[in-house]
């Protein structure tokens, strides 16, 4: 048995305790590294970007004084900090970042052995004791506030890993997928980026981009249907 056979076989007995039984495939596919493999070049297409909404994506560094230098805090804003599939995937998985469910369910030997740069450390650069994880999740035109907002503090340091900052991730995106379950973002009738029930099996971490010296928003991307639909 090799490595990918041992992911798949723990991250079954997983998932079938943890996720009842259904005859729809694709939760699946698209909320494990096992069913991840399953997904064909067009069935991935499903995964579109979720819009943030440039009000809420943090404050405007491009007034600063040219005689007041930037702090080494500041002159990391704009760091991107990638997630996607390593080279063991097909080259249409990657890129398109890792399933939620995956970053928080599956164990971190599964993890390393699937995620690029896993053992990279990513907060190097600035010595920080906690950052905040922010989503951003829109709500259809016209409504107001025109997105939903969520963030948490999370104890981070400069050992901090790829992986391991992707797991923390994950455990915020959960919480803030709990709190909308009886919001209106998971009641729209039409509305392409409803909060599905199922949300958080179809929903891939890309990327967190740095918008303030301690502030971080997941970019991230949703399968809003099945493919088959």
């Amino acid at each position: 048995m090799d490595d990918w056979d041992m992911i798949f076989e723990g991250e079954t007995r997983l998932y079938q305790s943890l996720f009842p039984e259904t005859e729809n495939k694709y939760p699946r596919a698209f909320s494990t590294i096992e069913g991840a493999t399953t997904l064909t070049e067009s069935e991935v297409q499903v995964l579109k970007p979720v819009p943030r909404d440039a009000r809420h994506v943090g404050g405007d560094h491009s007034q600063r004084a040219v005689d007041r230098p930037m702090t080494r805090s500041q002159a990391v804003v704009g760091q991107k900090i990638e997630f996607s599939f390593n080279r063991n995937a097909r080259p249409f998985l990657r890129q398109r970042g890792i399933p939620m469910y995956a970053l928080l369910c599956a164990s971190a030997a599964a993890l390393h052995r699937i995620v690029l740069g896993a053992r990279t450390k990513v907060l190097t650069n600035v010595a920080l004791r906690r950052i905040r994880i922010r989503f951003v999740w829109p709500h259809p035109a016209g409504y107001e506030p025109a997105a939903e907002v969520y963030e948490e503090w999370v104890p981070v340091n400069d050992t901090l890993t790829r992986l391991q900052l992707a797991m923390l991730v994950a455990q915020v995106f959960n919480r803030f997928v709990e709190q909308q379950r009886t919001s209106r973002l998971s009641h729209y009738e039409v509305f392409e980026f409803r909060l599905r029930q199922d949300a958080f099996y179809r929903v891939w971490l890309v990327r967190l981009e740095r918008v303030e010296s301690n502030l971080f928003i997941a970019d991230l991307n949703y399968a809003v249907s099945d493919p088959d639909e």
